[in-house]
């Protein structure tokens, strides 16, 4: 199994209309392109503490004063394995970030024209060398005859 970093935009979970940590905040990790506050569309998680050990976590995830996420009241890092969806909640439980895929850098997937379904893309023969974003696909590229992943 590999693990990797669950990376925030920051090295805190920020209010970005205060531009003040999420104090006492909810974090969720879940499946790409699903909502991780769902427990089914969740993942396993893994706390690296302080001194190096990982522990086996559970959601949500709390944040500290400063922002944070802990575990038992200590700082830690957050390990999953593979692509992931992360949604940040304050604490009145009121969503102030949300990004459907650790693959899609949040500069792109804001550049990219979003619809709801395939169904919804236009034309791929009028819109060669195009990219979308589908919820609940991802990325997809006219290569002149059909939409495909990228």
């Amino acid at each position: 199994m590999s693990l990797v970093n669950v990376e925030f935009p920051y090295n805190f979970a920020p209010g970005f209309d205060r531009h003040q940590p999420i104090a006492s905040g909810y974090i969720y990790i879940g499946e790409p392109d699903l909502d991780p506050e769902i427990g089914a569309n969740q993942k396993t998680i893994y706390f690296v503490q302080e001194d190096g050990n990982e522990v086996v976590g559970s959601q949500p995830i709390r944040t500290s004063a400063g922002g944070v996420p802990t575990y038992n009241g200590s700082p830690v890092a957050i390990k999953t394995e593979g692509d992931y969806s992360i949604k940040v909640l304050d604490k009145n439980s009121v969503q102030v970030y949300y990004s459907p895929n650790s693959n899609v850098p949040e500069a792109l997937l804001n550049a990219l024209q979003t619809v709801d379904t395939l169904a919804e893309l236009p034309d791929a023969a009028d819109n060669s060398g195009q990219v979308r974003y589908v919820e609940g696909v991802g990325v997809v590229r006219s290569d002149g005859s059909d939409w495909v992943p990228d």
